[in-house]
This record gives C-alpha cells, sequence and structure tokens, in this order.
C-alpha cells in the first residue's frame, strides 16, 4: 500500500481527538495518508457524496448520533466502504455487535498507536476487497445456475411441445385409420409384432409388420393365407395409415371386414 495514496474520511467531533488522529498518520511511513474530517454525522456522509474515500474512521458518539446507530446509518448509506470504529466507548458488547454487522475493525483511541492504526486500516481495506470479491463470485455463480436452470426449463418446454405434436400427430393417425373402411383395434402379439387380421373368417388373412412402412411394394410378400411385411419399426403410424391405403388400393382387403392391430395398448373401433 505504500505505492498509491489511501484517503480516509475522518467523523470525529472532538477536536482534540482529531488532531491526535491526524498526527498520527504524518508518522506513518510506510504510506501516505489523505484525512478528511467531518464532526458530524450528517456533514461526513455528504463528504462521501462528493469525494470517493478508501476507509472511514468512524467515532459513535457524534453530536447527531450516538451509539451502534452511527455504525449503521453509516454502513448503510456507503455499505461499499470499509469502516473502523475508532471509539472513546469501552463496550464489548457494541464492539462485537458492530464487526458482526460489517465494521471491519473496533479500536480505543486510549490504546491505539501509529503502527496499530496503519494496520488495522491495511487489513481492513484488503478484508473488504476479499469480501466483495468472494461476494462478485458467488453472484456470478447464482447467476450461471439461473441462466442453466433457466436453459434447462426452456428446453423441457421445447420437449414437451414436441412430444405434444407428436401425439397430435399419432391421434390423427388413428382417427384416419378409424375413418376408413378398416377397423382399428390395439393387441400386441407375442413377438411384439404389429398385426393385421380378419376377425370374420376363419382362415384370417394377416399382415405382419416388423419393418419400413415407405417402399412396402418392395418388402411385401403374399401367399395364401398371408401378407408379410419384413423388418419395420412399429411406432412409425404415419408411414403405416398410407401403408394401409396402399393395401387396400391393390386389393389385398376387398370386401372383407379386417381388423389392424396396432400394439398401442387400447382399442379403436
Amino acid at each position: 500500500m505504500a505505492d498509491r495514496l489511501v484517503k480516509v474520511l475522518l467523523i470525529e467531533d472532538n477536536d482534540a481527538d482529531a488532531r491526535f488522529i491526524s498526527e498520527m498518520f504524518k508518522d506513518i511511513k510506510t504510506t501516505k495518508y489523505e484525512v478528511s474530517w467531518a464532526k458530524r454525522l450528517d456533514e461526513g456522509l455528504k463528504l462521501l457524496d462528493d469525494d470517493s474515500f478508501d476507509v472511514l474512521l468512524l467515532d459513535l458518539s457524534l453530536p447527531d448520533s450516538i451509539g451502534l446507530e452511527t455504525f449503521e446509518r453509516a454502513h448503510e448509506y456507503e455499505p461499499e466502504l470499509p469502516i473502523v470504529i475508532l471509539s472513546g466507548l469501552d463496550d464489548e458488547e457494541v464492539a462485537v455487535r458492530a464487526v458482526r454487522e460489517g465494521a471491519q475493525d473496533y479500536l480505543m483511541k486510549g490504546e491505539v498507536s501509529a503502527r496499530l492504526l496503519s494496520r488495522a486500516i491495511s487489513y481492513a481495506i484488503e478484508r473488504h476487497n476479499a469480501e466483495k470479491e468472494l461476494i462478485e463470485s458467488r453472484n456470478d455463480l447464482i447467476s450461471l445456475i439461473n441462466n442453466y436452470t433457466t436453459e434447462l426449463k426452456e428446453r423441457g418446454v421445447k420437449e414437451a411441445e414436441d412430444m405434444h405434436k407428436s401425439l397430435e400427430t399419432k391421434i390423427a393417425n388413428f382417427e384416419e385409420l378409424k375413418s376408413s373402411n378398416i377397423d382399428v383395434k390395439a393387441a400386441k402379439d407375442g413377438a411384439g409384432n404389429i398385426q393385421l387380421f380378419n376377425e370374420r373368417v376363419p382362415k384370417s388373412l394377416w399382415l405382419q409388420v416388423a419393418g419400413d412402412f415407405k417402399t412396402p411394394e418392395k418388402k411385401l410378400s403374399v401367399d395364401e393365407n398371408n401378407i408379410k411385411l419384413e423388418s419395420a419399426e412399429a411406432n412409425d403410424l404415419e408411414n403405416l395409415v398410407e401403408f394401409i391405403k396402399e393395401l387396400g388400393e391393390r386389393g389385398y382387403f376387398a370386401e372383407e371386414h379386417y381388423v389392424v392391430d396396432l400394439g398401442m395398448g387400447s382399442s379403436f373401433q
């Protein structure tokens, strides 16, 4: 701290004490201090508006403020300024409360020396800066967490919207199946395949789907009782609709009454 000027605001109503403290600063050779002096708290707070300071030396017994309230008012007015209490009031309870509420140190006037005063001011400034950096880091972390949480929520909303749209598409596909000449019913065989079968004919004409519906003509095989489409995904309902339509157009269903087993766990009649 020896390479820079430390600006001190002293709020002290006693002229003799103020002069004594100012002389102590002159005795400190390691650091250069510039001291501004106010006799009343209101006067000192006005100086804070007009200039910037590195530290505030504060007496608690002033004409316009007494006791711990003096510190509380100053700290509330300028929370970013480190405060060292320099008081003639030997009250341990007040000292503890002041430090707990944000004072950097509590010194007794009759016990302070130039060396102790210089050290107290240096430590007060360093501690305050460290606390400020810690608070800023904490706020940055909280901001990061909040931003990440918001991003996750937005991503979740988008995924929910995508799922909703997908569900609407599936429902529309089912409705289209229901409106066709083929009844739709849900059940699943032991292998988990989709089946189309005629419940009204002893020898059921059935279609087992386990493949890609986009090119059924390439994978469709027919024998006397069976129509098969190999290796497909059973959840591709949009292509299944087109596949069923194509089967109807090609005459596989003729006048028969068919049921489409979609393996969805519910029935559509």
